[in-house]
C-alpha cells in the first residue's frame, strides 16, 4: 500500500498544506528545523488512528491543535493499494466527541465502512505503528537512554507486539516488587507493614473490653448514616421533580408565545431567485449608466479642424525633398572631400607642385620654357667642361711623363755597373772616368725634367680656370631660375611636375563645379525651409538638422492627433454601444418586474424583506415547537390544568422542606455519636489501636498484593516477549545482517542467535575479520544500528500482512558523512519493496537520496 497524497487542512503550524508524492517508493522531505517535518509524521499517524488532543497525547507526538485556533482540524491520506485507491479524511471541532475525531473511508471516491481498510492492514492500533514504523528522536533519545542489559533485551524481543511498552512495563514491575518486599530485610514496605501489624495486634488484645465498647458505638453510628443517606437521596429525587414542575410552568410562557408567532405567520409571493435576477439586472442598469456618463464626459473631439490623411500627405512630401536634398548635399560633400583629398595627394606626392599651382597656364608654359632652356644650357656646359676635363688629364700626363725616368733609380743603377766594371778591369782610372760621364748625364737629364713639368703646369692651370668660369655661369643661371620659380631647374622633373599641375587644374575646375552646385542646393533648402515654417507656422532656421528635427515633432503632433481622433472614435463607438445594451438590459428587468408583478424594484425589495421576516418568524415558530415538545400537544387538546400544576408543586415543595427537616434531626443524631464514640476512644486509647491495626492490616494487604501482583505479572509479560520472540526473531535475522552489514559499511557481516538465550548475552554478531562479538562489547552506536537493522527487518517481514510507509523523523541527525552514505545505501535498497518518508533537515542526505526533494514553503 502507497501513500499518494498528504493534505493538512488547520493541522498544527499548517493552515493549507498538500504534498502530491512523485512516482517510486523513496520520498524526500527537505526543510529547516521548525519547518513542519515532525508535524508531517504524526499527521499520518494521526489521520489513521486518531488525534492526540491534551487527554489523550502519547508519548511519541504531541497536540497539534491549529496554532491559527481555526477549526475544523484535520486533512486526508491517499493511499495506492491493489484493490483501488482509499482517501482517509480525519476532522475535529472544537466541542465534538471523541476527541480523536470523526474518520471518513473513501474507497475510490465511494464512502465504505472503516474496516475495509484497516483490515488490510490487520487492524493496528497507532501504538504498534509508531513502534514499528516510525524512526524519530523521541525512538533515538528512548535507545539511548537504555542501559546496556536494556539495549539487549529491547533488540531480542523485537518482533513482539509493543515490545519496549512491555520491556518497560516488566522492568518497572521487577523494581516495584524488589521494593516491597525481601525475605531477610526489616525496611521494605511489606515487612515493615507485617512487623507492625504483629505490633498492632498485641495492643488492640490488652484493650478488648474498650474496643467492643467503641465497636458498638461505631454500629450505631453507621445506622445512623445509613439512615441520612436514604433522607439525602429522597430529598435530590424530590428536588429533581420539583425542577420538572416548575420547567412546565415555564412552558405555559412558551406555548403562548408560540400561538402569537402562528398568527404572525403567513405566506408570502416570492421568488428569491427571480429578485436575485432583478438586483443583478439593475445593478448592470447602474453600472452601465456609470460608464456613459464617464465616457461622454471623457469624449474629446479635436481642436483644430485638420484634414489628417492631407496633412500627412504634405509631412511626407517634405520629408521626401528633405531627405532628398541631404542625399545631394552628402553626395556633393562626399565628391568635395574627395577631391580635396586628391589634391593634398598630389601636393604631397609631387615635388615642388605647390610653388606653381598659384601659375596661369600661360605662366606655366613660360616655365616650360625657361626650364628647357636651361636644361638645354646645362647639357652644353657640362659637354665643354668634359672636353676641358679631358685636356687637363693630357697636361697632367704630359707633365708626368716628364718626371721619368727616376734620375736617382737609373743613376744608382748606372754606379753599381761602373763600380762593377772597375773592379773586374781594377782599374781606378776607368773608375773615374765612368763616373764622372754618369754625373754629366745626371745633371743634363735634371734640367730638361724641371722644364717640361713647367710648361704642363701653366698649361693646366689655364685650363682648369676656364672650368671655373663656366661652372660659374651655370651656376648664375640656376639662381636666377630659383629666384623666378622658387625651386631649382635640376631639383625637378618636368614630366612629372606638368602632369600633376594638369590633374591639380583640371581638380580644381571640378570643386568650383561642386562648390557652385552646393549653392543651389543651399537655395534648395531655404526654399524648403521656407515651405515648412508657412506650413507648421514655426520658424525653422535654414539648417538640414533643424528642418529634421521640426519634421519629427511634426510627425509626433500629427501621431498625436490622429491617436486623439482614434480615441475619440472609439470612445464614441463604446458609448452608442453601451447605450444600447443599456436598453436591453433595462428592457430585460421591466419584463421581469412584470413577471413577478411589482412596479418597482423598491417595491420588489419590500416584498424581500418581508419574506425574510417571515422566514425569522418561522424559525422563532419552529424553536418554540421543539421546545415544548410533547407537551405542545396537550396545549392544543385544553387537556393541560395550570392551577392541577400549581397545586402538585406545591404538595412537593411541602415534601421537599418535610425530607430536609428529617435529614436534620439524623445530622444532629450523628454528630452526638460522632463526639460520644470520639471521646471513649481518646480517653482508652482503644481507638488509636484498633484503627492502626486496620490500617496497618490494610497496609499490609495493599503492599502485598502489589508485591505478588507486580512478581506474577512480571513473569507472565517475560514470558510472553519470550513466545513472540522465538516466534518471529529468528526470521529477521537473514535481512536484518544484511542491513546491518550496509550500515556499519560492511565492518559487520552476520548476526548469529544463540542456541539458548542468555539473559546475558541473547545473541552475537559477526566482524568482517570473521571474530564473534557478543552484542554487549559493541560500542553504543553499533547497537543502536543493530537494533535499527532488525526494525527494519521486522518492518519488511509483516509486509505482506502489513503494508504500511515507513516514516524516518531526522533519526540520523547527528550522523557523519560516511554513516550518512551507508544509511542513503541501505534506504536505497529497502525502497526496491517497501515506500520510505525521509524528512530532514540535512541537505547533503536529502541530495543523496532525491534529485528533487518536496520542499517546505513557509506560509504567509
Amino acid at each position: 500500500m502507497r501513500l499518494k497524497q498528504i493534505k493538512m487542512h488547520n493541522f498544527g503550524q499548517f493552515s493549507q498544506q498538500t504534498f502530491t508524492l512523485p512516482e517510486g517508493n523513496l520520498d524526500v522531505f527537505f526543510g529547516p528545523n521548525e519547518a513542519g517535518k515532525s508535524t508531517t509524521v504524526a499527521f499520518i499517524k494521526q489521520v489513521m488512528f486518531g488525534f492526540n488532543l491534551k487527554n489523550t497525547a502519547s508519548s511519541f507526538f504531541e497536540d497539534y491543535e491549529p496554532l491559527s485556533k481555526s477549526y475544523p482540524m484535520g486533512g486526508s491520506l491517499v493511499f495506492e493499494a491493489d484493490d483501488g485507491e482509499y482517501e482517509l479524511t480525519r476532522t475535529w471541532s472544537k466541542g465534538e466527541k471523541p476527541k480523536t475525531g470523526k474518520l471518513t473511508v473513501c474507497k475510490d471516491g465511494q464512502e465504505v465502512p472503516e474496516s475495509l481498510f484497516f483490515d488490510q492492514i490487520q487492524n493496528i492500533d497507532g501504538g504498534f505503528y509508531a513502534d514499528s514504523f516510525i524512526f524519530n528522536e523521541d525512538l533515538l533519545r528512548q535507545v539511548t537512554g537504555l542501559s546496556e542489559g536494556e539495549i539487549l533485551e529491547n533488540i531480542y524481543y523485537l518482533g513482539a507486539a509493543q515490545s519496549s511498552q512491555l520491556l518497560a512495563i516488566r522492568q518497572d514491575l521487577e523494581k516495584e516488587a524488589s521494593s516491597l518486599f525481601k525475605p531477610t530485610s526489616h525496611k521494605m514496605p511489606v515487612n515493615v507493614a507485617l512487623d507492625k501489624v504483629q505490633a498492632d495486634r498485641a495492643q488492640a488484645a490488652a484493650a478488648g473490653e474498650e474496643f467492643d465498647a467503641y465497636k458498638q458505638l461505631n454500629d450505631e453510628l453507621l445506622q445512623e448514616e445509613g439512615k441520612a443517606a436514604k433522607i439525602a437521596k429522597q430529598i435530590s429525587e424530590l428536588e429533581g421533580e420539583l425542577k420538572k414542575r416548575e420547567k412546565m410552568a415555564e412552558q405555559v410562557q412558551n406555548y403562548q408565545s408560540y400561538l402569537e408567532l402562528k398568527q404572525q405567520v403567513k405566506a408570502v409571493d416570492f421568488d428569491e431567485e427571480g429578485y436575485q435576477q432583478a438586483v443583478k439586472l439593475n445593478a448592470q442598469v447602474q453600472t452601465l449608466q456609470a460608464a456613459i456618463g464617464k465616457e461622454k464626459a471623457s469624449l474629446k473631439p479635436l481642436a483644430q479642424d485638420l484634414d489628417l490623411p492631407e496633412e500627412r500627405k504634405r509631412l511626407s512630401a517634405f520629408k521626401k525633398a528633405a531627405a532628398e536634398l541631404e542625399r545631394k548635399l552628402a553626395a556633393v560633400n562626399d565628391q568635395l572631400d574627395a577631391l580635396a583629398s586628391k589634391q593634398a595627394s598630389l601636393l604631397k606626392l609631387t615635388a615642388n607642385l605647390n610653388k606653381v599651382v598659384s601659375l596661369t597656364p600661360d605662366e606655366f608654359n613660360r616655365l616650360h620654357v625657361d626650364w628647357t632652356n636651361s636644361r638645354q644650357k646645362e647639357a652644353a656646359a657640362d659637354e665643354q667642361l668634359k672636353q676641358l676635363a679631358s685636356q687637363t688629364d693630357k697636361a697632367a700626363e704630359a707633365a708626368g711623363a716628364a718626371k721619368k725616368p727616376n734620375l736617382l733609380v737609373y743613376g744608382a743603377l748606372y754606379l753599381l755597373i761602373s763600380l762593377l766594371i772597375a773592379f773586374i778591369a781594377k782599374s781606378p782610372v776607368l773608375l773615374a772616368v765612368l763616373v764622372a760621364v754618369g754625373l754629366g748625364l745626371y745633371f743634363w737629364q735634371a734640367g730638361r725634367q724641371k722644364q717640361a713639368q713647367a710648361s704642363g703646369r701653366a698649361e693646366q692651370a689655364a685650363k682648369a680656370e676656364q672650368a671655373q668660369r663656366l661652372r660659374q655661369e651655370l651656376l648664375d643661371e640656376e639662381e636666377a631660375f630659383a629666384r623666378r620659380y622658387g625651386f631649382r631647374a635640376s631639383d625637378v622633373n618636368l614630366d612629372d611636375l606638368v602632369s600633376s599641375y594638369r590633374d591639380f587644374v583640371i581638380n580644381a575646375t571640378q570643386v568650383k563645379e561642386l562648390q557652385d552646385k552646393r549653392e543651389s542646393l543651399a537655395d534648395s533648402l531655404e526654399a524648403l525651409a521656407k515651405q515648412i515654417q508657412d506650413w507648421t507656422k514655426t520658424p525653422v532656421p535654414q539648417d538640414l538638422a533643424a528642418i529634421s528635427g521640426q519634421l519629427e515633432a511634426a510627425d509626433e503632433q500629427l501621431a498625436l492627433y490622429e491617436r486623439q481622433q482614434r480615441d475619440f472614435d472609439q470612445a464614441s463607438a463604446q458609448v452608442a454601444n453601451d447605450q444600447k445594451l443599456l436598453r436591453e438590459v433595462d428592457l430585460r428587468l421591466q419584463k421581469l418586474l412584470t413577471k413577478e408583478k411589482v412596479k418597482s424594484l423598491d417595491e420588489f425589495t419590500e416584498r424581500a424583506k418581508e419574506q425574510r421576516r417571515q422566514a425569522s418568524l418561522q424559525a422563532q415558530l419552529t424553536a418554540v415547537k421543539n421546545a415544548l415538545g410533547e407537551q405542545l400537544a396537550r396545549f392544543e387538546a385544553g387537556g393541560f390544568d395550570a392551577s392541577q400544576l400549581a397545586a402538585a408543586t406545591a404538595e412537593l415543595s411541602q415534601q421537599l422542606a418535610e425530607a430536609k427537616r428529617r435529614l436534620q434531626l439524623e445530622q444532629q443524631a450523628i454528630s452526638d455519636l460522632h463526639a460520644r464514640r470520639d471521646q471513649y476512644a481518646d480517653s482508652a486509647k482503644v481507638f488509636a489501636f484498633k484503627q492502626n491495626l486496620a490500617k496497618d492490616e490494610a497496609q499490609f494487604k495493599k503492599d502485598s498484593q502489589d508485591y505478588l501482583a507486580s512478581l506474577l505479572a512480571g513473569q507472565v509479560i517475560g514470558r510472553a516477549l519470550d513466545l513472540a520472540s522465538n516466534d518471529r526473531f529468528p526470521k529477521m535475522l537473514k535481512t536484518a545482517k544484511d542491513y546491518f552489514s550496509l550500515l556499519t559499511g560492511g565492518r559487520y557481516l552476520d548476526i548469529i542467535l544463540p542456541e539458548k538465550k542468555s539473559k546475558r548475552t541473547p545473541l552475537k554478531v559477526v566482524r568482517a575479520d570473521k571474530k564473534k562479538l557478543p552484542v554487549e562489547y559493541l560500542s553504543r552506536g553499533t547497537q543502536e544500528q543493530l537494533y535499527f537493522a532488525l526494525k527494519l527487518a521486522f518492518v519488511v517481514q509483516i509486509e505482506d500482512k502489513i503494508d504500511l510507509p515507513v516514516l524516518i523523523d531526522d533519526s540520523f541527525v547527528n550522523f557523519d558523512g560516511q554513516r550518512t552514505g551507508y544509511i542513503a545505501g541501505l534506504l536505497a535498497k529497502l525502497s526496491q519493496d517497501k515506500q520510505i518518508l525521509v524528512f530532514t533537515a540535512r541537505e547533503d542526505l536529502a541530495r543523496q537520496l532525491s534529485d528533487a526533494p518536496l520542499r517546505y514553503v513557509k506560509e504567509d
